[in-house]
């Protein structure tokens, strides 16, 4: 499931151009469904709560999220130090 999410989230990032924000909302609603379409499949959970993918999934997602702006704001300061010192 998670190698599917992936390849869909490839295809988004490549081939659909929205703001940043609808393209978090696309991968959310494209998220949930693949998670909600394997949880029937294997029987995650029963048909009356799947509305627990959508939780589950915005969980996860966020927190993905905050890991991964957390990260590049790290990757960015740590760059722009380096063509600093390189600059001197």
């Amino acid at each position: 499931m998670s190698f599917v999410i992936v390849l869909v989230n490839f295809f988004l990032d490549e081939y659909i151009s929205l703001s940043i924000i609808g393209n978090y909302v696309l991968k959310y609603i494209v998220a949930s469904a693949i998670v909600m379409l394997f949880g029937f499949v294997v029987g995650w959970f029963n048909q009356s709560n799947f509305w627990m993918a959508f939780v589950y999934v915005g969980v996860v997602l966020i927190l993905a999220y905050m890991v991964d702006a957390i990260k590049t704001r790290k990757d960015i300061e740590y760059i722009n130090s380096r063509i600093k010192n390189y600059n001197k």
